[in-house]
């Protein structure tokens, strides 16, 4: 029997300009999004909506120093979508004490990601350390606290997911 009807329709579009010289490469790009995600809970009478319309820009600049070594910068934004387990109003049991349930309120993780390499090509060894930031906005985790039920006199866990304001991330590769 079939419990959940899950549409996620998404359009896109995208442009891109490419130049290229002898020493030098830039690829500049937008991607245009328009998603409409339907969850239709059929034994439950409970429709969830959810409309994103946005612009992602991506950026790549590349400048070649020699024939053995360049440095490059790179650019570019994006979403995560929640999906139907991420929204479903739910309990899944996991154990006698511990479920899951989805939050409908959770909204998309969007994140804009930027990387500063640095790539030597030797004849024997190559070395190519990168430094990356990413910035994660409406970053969603998963929470798990008492509901204040008990069983049997052990507290009932419950986790689910919950919009944090951001995360920053800052590593070397």
């Amino acid at each position: 029997q079939k419990y959940i009807d899950y549409i996620d329709d998404t359009h896109a579009f995208f442009a891109e300009f490419e130049h290229q010289s002898d020493k030098f490469y830039i690829g500049v790009g937008l991607r245009s999004e328009f998603s409409k995600m339907t969850i239709d809970y059929l034994n439950a009478n409970n429709t969830i909506t959810k409309e994103y319309n946005d612009l992602f820009p991506s950026m790549y600049l590349d400048y070649s120093i020699n024939d053995l070594k360049n440095v490059s910068l790179s650019y570019s934004r994006g979403i995560f979508k929640p999906g139907y387990y991420e929204l479903q109003p739910f309990e899944e049991k996991v154990s006698e004490t511990t479920s899951f349930k989805g939050n409908e309120q959770i909204n998309p993780m969007y994140y804009h990601i930027i990387d500063l390499t640095y790539a030597y090509f030797g004849n024997v060894v190559s070395f190519i350390p990168k430094l990356s930031y990413n910035r994660y906005e409406d970053y969603w985790q998963n929470v798990t606290f008492e509901n204040g039920e008990k069983i049997n006199g052990a507290p009932k866990i419950l986790t689910s997911p919950y919009n944090l304001k951001y995360v920053n991330y800052l590593g070397i590769d």
